[in-house]
């Protein structure tokens, strides 16, 4: 397999009201006029999660569904139950950016704001080949400050008779310890092939690039 490469980071800048400023009343959607915003839509420069807080009032029983793209510009949405009186919910996946958010009461209570989390960011997942040889080199580069782990998955959305929901799939870090919480560059292996792989950012305002290379082709 040809080596595959990706990054995450360098980290993104949170914020309460990145996506939307506070809001209330009727409707059926949230403008989209934070400060991350442009022309509607607003733009993330590294994957993030999308929170939405409940300045006042319970909006518990209302669901929002956030429309926008992930990293490689896929379009992507997640559906997620609204908070209660001051606490906020959070999306389990990332986005770059949000070009729409609706919502199936008709209305919000109190006031909401939807914004963005600092921390929360992962590399696109790199898929390996079940019919090749299982022996896969890694090797990750650190940049800046940063703490970042490796994990795998053995489930497989794409699977033609057993699909796991992406948002349920399970994520288990790298057993070699040198890629959990590292700081700096790596060089490590997996010896057999998971599913997928990818790297995570736990903290920092670094970057990593993680190059994976299956050994190998399929025997034919």
């Amino acid at each position: 397999m040809r080596p595959i490469t990706v990054q995450v980071g360098p980290s993104v800048a949170g914020g309460i009201n990145s996506v939307t400023n506070g809001v209330s009343g009727a409707g059926t959607s949230l403008p989209i006029n934070g400060t991350a915003a442009v022309a509607g839509t607003a733009y993330f420069t590294a994957p993030t999660k999308i929170v939405i807080y409940s300045t006042t009032g319970d909006n518990s029983g209302t669901n929002f569904t956030i429309f926008g793209t992930a990293l490689g510009g896929a379009l992507h949405q997640e559906t997620i139950q609204g908070p209660t009186s001051g606490f906020n919910v959070q999306t389990r996946t990332t986005f770059v950016t949000v070009t729409r958010i609706t919502i199936d009461t008709g209305g919000i209570v109190g006031t909401i704001t939807v914004g963005n989390l600092a921390s929360s960011f992962e590399s696109p997942w790199v898929f390996f080949d079940s019919y090749a040889p299982p022996q896969i080199s890694i090797q990750t580069v650190a940049y800046g400050t940063v703490n970042y782990t490796v994990q795998q998955t053995l489930d497989d959305p794409n699977s033609a008779t057993t699909p796991v929901d992406p948002l349920a799939v399970t994520w288990i870090n790298h057993p070699d310890s040198n890629l959990v919480n590292a700081t700096g560059n790596v060089q490590s292996n997996y010896g057999y092939a998971p599913t997928y792989a990818k790297v995570i950012i736990n903290s920092g305002t670094g970057y990593v690039v993680a190059t994976f290379t299956q050994a190998g082709n399929v025997t034919k």
